[in-house]
């Protein structure tokens, strides 16, 4: 069964408050209102995560004595007392203001499925990173959110099963409506004064950090004494240098790198990619490959069109994040974390994020870019956290074990968590491994079966088409019954204005998916990249495949009409993997 969950409620005032949690390990950080902010929303998911049963999918010890560690990743709603303009504007996070936040979605993983694995009934999640894995439990709860608003005095309770974290500390009250219908769409939109904030316990993998790396195996040569090699402070030097020779003040490098994407890369390893290159998980080139792209690209994609996806766009307006906040702790095992030299180190990376996330798509976006920010505040099954408790470890027991026995290796599982939409509502909280329920059985019963629900994540495709197509149902009764229809075709209903202005502006970014000549282009191009390591653009699917979806220009989006997508490199997955009904037959000639 699946165990009830809800996050922490953290209500913060910045009139002159002081969270000890919020503060950074060194004191060399002004302690701003904007800072504050981002504290606060790193804290709420931290809080989040601290509620949950240490047994399950958490970083634990390993049989061989190794501690695991993880990236957590989470989504928090921001709710100001005031109406202030914006979330996280300047306006917003002056200390006049009282600032309410609600964790809707927390997630820990660093595993996806290698491409020979993806499931052909949608029933196994193909990609578990944090940062990936927040954002469906977001999705789910959004949708669960507006129908419960919507219908609040129709639905009747359901109870909640299993072993759960404290829901005491959850203000309803604060939360009982976050949403209004806009006037122009006749969809909902997020009201104003309430925000959406997407907290990382690290750097995402892919294009933004790309430099960290750099810098860390600079680190890694001066402790080994390796001769010839740049150091940190000289690289730091330099990209403070390529920055001014672009004319960035702020150290960024915003200005490197094409402002299309040209071709994919295949992890971290995969030379020649620079700056602006696109790249697939995992990082490791000898890992098995997979076409899910890096969370860099992932988050940059969704702060242009939302978090709510393809489905939920035919009764959700887009829901982008307002802001970005990174944890920096990664950052303070490069260099010391105190004086000038640390703060510029801060100012470059920050400003390479900013271009991976934001500026790599503004030429196709008139939209507000979220705002990138980090916080100091420590993860504790964070690498950094845990290969710290490791060393000291070490030194108290005097072992004389080496570090290569001794370091801590990444792991496995993931969790999930979101709290209920209200009083007497079910939650959600997984524990998750290799993209299903851990513990639970996952086999077939027969070869073109779905795993049974027990084994299934409630937010896989096949459990999230299952539960948005109930929602729709009720929401928009105008959408026709989903008998007999894919997860595809109801991704692609074109005969929907909301889902047709999400499918627009996504084919102007990654390009479109609406032909049969597409599709076989994308199965040869996934086929050819799990055995290569780059592949030339004038492979790219969009560029040679006209968009059936494109005929007329998006609506109310903010996204211009680039030549080429600037993400045409994009691997989308082929549609036989989305060729399934909502009790997960697979439909047509897909085989396995």
């Amino acid at each position: 069964m699946v165990a009830t969950s809800a996050t922490s409620s953290r209500s913060t005032s910045h009139r002159g408050s002081s969270h000890p949690q919020s503060q950074p390990a060194d004191g060399t950080q002004p302690c701003t209102p904007g800072q504050r902010f981002h504290d606060d929303v790193a804290a709420a998911c931290l809080a989040a995560y601290h509620a949950l049963p240490a047994k399950g999918a958490k970083p634990a010890r390993r049989t061989n004595s190794r501690l695991e560690w993880t990236i957590l990743a989470g989504l928090v709603l921001s709710r100001s007392d005031d109406d202030v303009g914006p979330p996280c504007s300047p306006r917003c996070c002056t200390a006049e203001h009282e600032h309410h936040f609600l964790a809707i979605s927390i997630a820990t993983g660093l595993k996806c499925l290698p491409y020979d694995r993806l499931p052909l009934n949608g029933d196994v999640l193909h990609d578990t990173h944090a940062e990936v894995l927040a954002r469906r439990g977001a999705r789910t709860w959004l949708l669960a959110k507006l129908d419960q608003e919507v219908h609040a005095a129709q639905l009747a309770p359901v109870a909640a099963t299993g072993a759960a974290p404290d829901v005491a500390s959850v203000d309803y009250g604060l939360w009982a409506s976050i949403f209004e219908r806009s006037p122009k769409t006749a969809r909902w939109r997020l009201r104003h004064g309430i925000g959406l904030h997407w907290y990382v316990s690290a750097m995402p993998c892919g294009d933004a950090s790309s430099q960290l790396l750099a810098f860390q195996q600079a680190k890694q040569d001066q402790e080994a004494g390796v001769q010839g090699t740049i150091t940190p402070e000289q690289l730091l030097d330099r990209f403070e240098g390529i920055g001014a020779r672009h004319g960035d003040t702020d150290g960024s490098v915003a200005s490197l790198g094409p402002a299309t994407a040209s071709t994919p890369s295949r992890g971290r390893a995969a030379g020649g990619g620079g700056s602006a290159t696109l790249r697939t998980k995992p990082g490791r080139p000898d890992s098995p490959p997979s076409i899910c792209m890096s969370c860099s690209d992932k988050l940059a994609l969704w702060a242009q069109l939302g978090i709510q996806g393809s489905l939920a766009s035919a009764v959700l307006e887009p829901i982008r994040p307002h802001s970005i906040i990174m944890g920096d702790e990664a950052l303070r095992q490069v260099l010391p974390s105190e004086g000038d030299q640390f703060r510029r180190f801060r100012a470059v990376l920050l400003a390479e994020c900013k271009r991976a996330i934001s500026l790599r798509l503004e030429r196709a976006s008139d939209l507000p870019s979220p705002a990138v920010a980090w916080t100091s505040v420590a993860f504790v099954d964070s690498r950094e956290s845990v290969e710290r408790r490791t060393r000291a470890e070490m030194a108290r027991q005097s072992t004389g074990r080496s570090w290569s026995e001794c370091e801590p290796v990444p792991c496995a599982g993931s969790i999930l968590c979101s709290p209920p939409t209200a009083p007497g509502t079910a939650g959600l909280y997984e524990n998750l491994v290799g993209g299903t329920r851990m513990g639970a059985p996952a086999r077939h019963r027969a070869p073109r079966d779905p795993l049974k629900p027990s084994s299934r994540s409630r937010v896989c495709k096949l459990d999230y088409y299952r539960e948005a197509t109930s929602i729709l149902a009720r929401l928009r009764p105008d959408l026709g019954p989903a008998a007999g229809r894919s997860y595809l075709d109801a991704k692609h209903r074109l005969d929907d204005g909301g889902v047709r202005a999400y499918r627009q502006a996504k084919a102007l970014l990654v390009g479109g998916r609406c032909n049969d000549k597409r599709d076989a282009l994308l199965e040869s191009l996934a086929a050819e990249f799990v055995t290569s390591r780059r592949i030339p653009v004038r492979h790219s699917a969009a560029a040679e495949v006209s968009v059936e979806c494109d005929a007329a220009p998006p609506q109310a989006d903010g996204l211009a009409r680039p030549d080429v997508p600037p993400f045409a490199a994009w691997l989308v997955t082929p549609s036989r993997y989305e060729h399934f009904d909502i009790e997960g037959r697979i439909l047509g000639p897909a085989s396995s």
